[in-house]
């Protein structure tokens, strides 16, 4: 028989890697240390940078702050720090293992890139590694003008950065209220949803591990 591949997404809580939190580190490095890849979805949403530029935009996810802001900075710069202990890691050496920092909710702050679309990066069923080059280099130049620490720290863990932009519905959400509490509550327009970009970063980090 042929071969047989499993591919396996381990979803960790991004609380757990609050420094302030009293959960075993251990718990949520383990996985770090065996992963063949990494990605790391930034919300620009909870973002003071991006919350400043996008002040005038007129969509819920900027209207309403569902965390603190900056936290997801603290985020990726402790699991840089558990990364390193868990490995021994000595200061300037980095990991080999890819990494996707994807920059989420794109449908509201992708103006913010021009009027150019990113660039496709599947082409007659193959992977386009230079468009994804290309992609990466736009906006990382954006994220490091406006959110310098998510690069900065980032890069100081792997080697292997690509930076994506996603939008989970294609649009801006729409606003109601809970049955219960009363609480307004962000959710999408079923009839409109158009997922763009969501598997960019899974096909790279695949196409790390089988180039062919």
């Amino acid at each position: 028989g042929g071969e047989v591949h499993s591919t396996v997404f381990y979803d960790h809580a991004g609380a757990s890697f609050d420094p302030t939190a009293d959960d075993e580190p251990s718990a949520c490095t383990d996985f770090l240390k065996v992963a063949d890849g990494l990605l790391f979805l930034f919300d620009p949403t909870t973002n003071p940078g991006f919350r400043a530029i996008l002040q005038d935009v007129k969509d819920p996810q900027i209207e309403q702050s569902l965390y603190p802001p900056g936290r997801q900075t603290g985020l990726l710069a402790e699991m840089e720090v558990r990364l390193r202990t868990a490995l021994n890691l000595p200061p300037g050496l980095k990991v080999t293992t890819p990494l996707a920092i994807i920059i989420g909710k794109s449908d509201c702050w992708q103006h913010l890139l021009g009027p150019e679309p990113l660039l496709p990066i599947v082409h007659k069923g193959q992977l386009r590694p230079d468009n994804v080059a290309a992609n990466s280099a736009r906006l990382r130049e954006l994220l490091f003008r406006i959110a310098p620490q998510i690069c900065v720290n980032a890069e100081a863990i792997s080697s292997s950065v690509c930076y994506f932009a996603a939008s989970a519905f294609g649009h801006s959400p729409i606003t109601f209220a809970d049955e219960q509490t009363g609480a307004p509550l962000l959710g999408p327009q079923n009839a409109n949803l158009t997922p763009r970009h969501i598997t960019d970063p899974v096909l790279w980090l695949l196409s790390s591990q089988a180039p062919q």
